[in-house]
């Protein structure tokens, strides 16, 4: 984050050019301490210039004197109200300092006074990028592309939002335009790799992290990254070498703590435990890596049974993220009656199909977070006619605009609903006739996906609540979607509405929704199996008993324990911090 020292026309106040042109290439050349004692003896005799103040202001932030820098630039904006280049330097500092209200309002106040000045609208991209405002964050990244089109950390950015945003042509035609404007960034190579890692594509993925550790050696994210895709895999053994490279790179790097944590059960004399211990107490962390830390230890004080200290740090984490998400569940309670709502409409069109049988028939596994979908998908694609798609977006990406109300619903517009969704499935068939979508949330959308697609059929996977909802508190979710996720209040409630919505599509669609007991799948394996498959019309193939043999990539929470035999028992875990819940679950029912 540049702070900008930049020389306008010179005014009474402040020294001759040729002062200032020397100060600003001492200070290009990193020589702060000599500028530093050059400004403040040319500030006795120029109180009142604005740019000297503002290059004081620069030199004390590379010399980490934070407040200091503040009052410079404070003093730079008091002095001279209208200088654009101040207020983005203050911005700057605010976002460091997370005060990131105040900065956006210096960030904001210099676009007012000079709209040219694009640094200042790429640091509001950042900080709405860091929000997971992605709406925004693109809308201000495009704005400095129209400015100054090779920026290139906007193209970085950007291509990283289509990404998160599941816009994955868009992301890859940033991100190959400023791999060919700068070939040798590694940022670049590293972001493609993990717009391909999304896209399921997990050899290009490697092969792009591998090309960013190329042209940067100790780039601890790439490993970081590598890590996560061997994970995706299976290679537990490659993934933990990975995130250990990292953190040797990176001795603090909190998100490459967490990810072993994933992986590997702690013991009391585990060197990364006490690492992570004095990492944890330093008070020099971002409260991002704090609470990504928290959840790391939770974990791992869970290993030792030590539950009073995981249950601890497991709050802290989840109440940090929360904070930083700034979530409320009442958004959740408004879409929950949008839905129903919205539903009126929708089954007044009852969409007339016409044309060929569908080539690529989606299965949709449903139901809460945690409650199974992954192990269900793995069943269900060990068959020979069944691709396993993974989480897909394109329900809430194309259906949720409709149940909003942002594009009027009608006949018209559900048809191009399902011609969406089935396009993109269609990609993710690898030619099998049956495509399995298993993102939980789309119990929200079997409204849509009845009406829309009368050929799907649609499995929600029951758990005990209990379990599903402590599952859920324990795990640190990346996406904002999962916002209720991080408070034992917000859960109880959301497991209440998901309990009403399912009870609403019951009454509606009956045998339509097959309904499958988690805890009856794990106890009468084959048996369940068996009808599950019925259900889906397939013919039956053996290899659906054996899940943990599937070789697909899995890419959620849920990767290593597919990776075993289907096992008992992992819904009772809950038990032994239900005396740390204070009743929390009392109210949930199934």
């Amino acid at each position: 984050m540049k702070h900008q020292i930049t020389n306008h026309s010179s005014v009474n106040e402040n020294p001759k050019q040729p002062i200032l042109e020397n100060l600003i290439t001492n200070f290009s050349n990193e020589r702060f301490d000599h500028v530093f004692e050059e400004v403040n003896k040319l500030l006795s005799d120029y109180p009142k210039s604005f740019k000297l103040w503002n290059i004081l202001g620069a030199i004390n932030t590379q010399m980490n004197k934070i407040q200091d820098a503040m009052q410079c630039y404070e003093k730079t904006i008091e002095l001279r109200p209208d200088y654009a280049e101040a207020h983005n330097n203050l911005g700057n500092l605010l976002k460091t300092e997370g005060q990131n209200e105040k900065a956006i309002i210096s960030y904001e106040k210099a676009l007012e006074i000079k709209p040219e000045l694009y640094e200042a609208t790429y640091n509001l991209g950042v900080i709405f990028q860091e929000r997971e405002n992605y709406v925004l964050a693109i809308k201000n990244y495009l704005k400095v592309l129209d400015i100054n089109p090779i920026h290139r950390d906007t193209l970085v950015n950007l291509g990283d939002v289509f990404r998160q945003q599941q816009m994955f042509d868009e992301s890859l035609g940033v991100l190959e335009k400023a791999e060919k404007l700068y070939p040798d960034y590694a940022e670049i190579k590293n972001n493609l790799g993990l717009t391909f890692r999304d896209q399921g594509d997990l050899v290009k993925a490697i092969g792009s992290y591998k090309e960013a550790i190329l042209l940067n050696i100790n780039y601890a994210e790439a490993y970081n990254n590598l890590g996560i895709v061997f994970r995706d895999q299976g290679d537990l053994k490659k993934a933990v070498i990975n995130y250990e490279k990292a953190i040797e790179i990176n001795p603090k790097f909190a998100e490459a703590y967490a990810n072993i944590s994933k992986i590997k059960k702690y013991e009391k004399n585990d060197i990364q435990f006490d690492q992570m211990e004095k990492i944890y107490s330093t008070g020099i962390l971002k409260e991002k890596e704090v609470s990504v830390l928290a959840f790391a230890l939770g974990k791992a004080y869970g290993d030792i049974g030590d539950n009073k200290k995981a249950f601890s740090f497991l709050k802290e984490g989840n109440a940090l993220r929360k904070k930083l998400l700034n979530y409320n569940i009442s958004e959740d309670q408004l879409l929950f009656s949008q839905i129903k709502t919205s539903f009126e409409l929708i089954n007044e069109f009852q969409i007339n199909i016409t044309g060929k049988e569908l080539t690529t028939v989606p299965i949709f596994i449903l139901g809460m977070p945690r409650s199974g979908t992954t192990l269900v998908e793995q069943i269900i694609s060990c068959h020979s006619k069944v691709s396993g798609a993974g989480e897909l977006e394109f329900c809430s990406q194309y259906g949720l605009p409709l149940i909003r109300g942002n594009i009027k619903l009608n006949e018209e517009s559900l048809k191009r609903f399902r011609v969406q969704y089935l396009d993109e499935l269609k990609k993710l068939s690898d030619g099998k006739p049956f495509v399995t979508d298993k993102m939980p949330s789309n119990f929200r959308h079997i409204g849509l996906i009845k009406t829309a697609f009368p050929e799907a059929k649609i499995i929600h996977v029951n758990r005990d609540p209990k379990a599903v909802c402590w599952s859920n508190f324990k795990l640190n979710f990346v996406s904002r979607g999962l916002g209720f996720t991080f408070d034992l209040k917000d859960l109880v409630e959301y497991h209440r509405l998901y309990n009403d919505l399912m009870n609403f599509w019951k009454e509606q669609y009956g045998n339509f929704i097959y309904q499958l007991d988690y805890e009856e799948l794990t106890n009468n394996q084959e048996e369940e199996t068996r009808k599950l498959i019925e259900y889906t019309g397939l013919p039956w193939e053996d290899a659906c008993l054996s899940p943990e043999k599937n070789k697909r990539s899995v890419m959620t929470a849920s990767t290593q324990q597919v990776r075993k035999k289907v096992y008992k028992g992992s819904s009772e875990e809950w038990k032994k911090f239900e005396k740390l819940l204070n009743g929390a679950f009392n109210e949930l029912t199934r």
